[in-house]
């Protein structure tokens, strides 16, 4: 968050048009810059995905199964103006 954060601002503190940035993760400051116009976007986690699949994990180890060591991808949301 910060990195995205830090060039957003660097962004709005030179004063440039033209200069499009974009991000990974969601804070109130984030999207405070997409709307101001400084970030055009940012990736966001998905965490009740990655939380409920999680749980899922959890209750197939309790009942003995195998999670098979693959990787599972719970996506991205992008988030604009």
């Amino acid at each position: 968050e910060g990195s995205t954060t830090g060039a957003g601002n660097a962004i709005k503190a030179a004063g440039k048009d033209g200069i499009i940035g974009v991000g990974f993760d969601k804070s109130d400051a984030i999207l405070g810059l997409i709307d101001d116009g400084y970030l055009l976007c940012t990736m966001a986690q998905n965490p009740d995905v990655m939380g409920s699949m999680g749980v899922e994990a959890c209750v197939q180890a309790l009942e003995g199964n195998s999670l098979g060591g693959e990787v599972k991808d719970t996506g991205v949301s992008v988030l604009k103006k």
